[in-house]
């Protein structure tokens, strides 16, 4: 690969990757299927202006995406497109996420007066991979408000927390 560029529009994220062979058209849409996994639609056009079309699909065989191209036919000596485009919708899709969460009264006080926890903070960690699962989650935590106590961390608060819980 040559070059890469990404634009973000209210559809969703288009990549432009520039190849020897051509350029490699990406667009991430941003509309969820049941799987919260992106439609990823792709377009490879040659030196030679042919283009080629198609989209990245899930090869339950293979246990990653594939792409599927329009037609019979594929662009040639772009073997490493498909490599390209599963890393690339591997980190949009499961992009690993991480929430931090303060519970019992007195350590959200803590929190909220700007003190720094001790050891015996009572601070759960939980790890999603993908930021719909966080979401989703924290979605359900709100639903708590009134039945327990809790506050969620966000990045430039991890200072307050223990040591060994804070992102390095």
């Amino acid at each position: 690969m040559i070059e890469s560029k990404a634009i973000e529009t209210t559809l969703g994220t288009r990549v432009v990757m520039e190849y020897q062979q051509g350029t490699l058209d990406l667009f991430l849409a941003r509309e969820d299927t049941e799987t919260y996994k992106p439609s990823v639609f792709i377009t490879a056009t040659s030196l030679e202006d042919i283009r080629h079309e198609g989209e990245l699909v899930y090869s339950p065989n293979k246990g990653n995406y594939e792409i599927v191209w329009e037609g019979s036919n594929s662009p040639e000596d772009w073997e490493d497109i498909e490599d390209a485009v599963n890393n690339m919708l591997t980190d949009a899709c499961f992009s690993p996420v991480t929430v931090k969460v303060v519970f019992s009264a007195e350590d959200v006080k803590k929190m909220l007066d700007g003190t720094v926890l001790d050891e015996s903070a009572t601070v759960k960690v939980y790890d999603f991979n993908t930021k719909e699962e966080s979401e989703a989650f924290l979605k359900g935590l709100a639903e708590g408000v009134g039945w327990h106590e809790h506050y969620v961390v966000s990045r430039d608060e991890e200072w307050m927390l223990p040591e060994h819980l804070r992102d390095k």
